[in-house]
């Protein structure tokens, strides 16, 4: 956090961090992925792989879903940012 947070409000600076963690988590999952996907050509897909992936594509929807929620939470209960 830097030197414009001095002048965030405490709502303000909870929402940046929650999303600024959100994004951290989809870059993360969306890296992942990538590799699962761009680097499988020589792998067998075995029901242990598929739960893997599937595991990270749960993440990746569960984050852009948390951050999707908490934009509408704000909206919905007028909360100023």
């Amino acid at each position: 956090m830097g030197f414009f947070n001095t002048f965030m409000n405490n709502s303000e600076k909870l929402y940046l961090a929650l999303m600024e963690k959100y994004e951290l988590e989809l870059l993360e999952n969306e890296k992942t992925l990538l590799m699962y996907f761009r680097n499988s050509i020589n792998i067998d897909i075995t029901d242990d792989y598929l739960v893997e992936v599937d595991e990270y594509v749960k993440k990746f929807s569960e984050t852009i879903i948390k951050a999707e929620k908490l934009k509408e939470f704000i909206k919905y209960n007028n909360i100023e940012l």
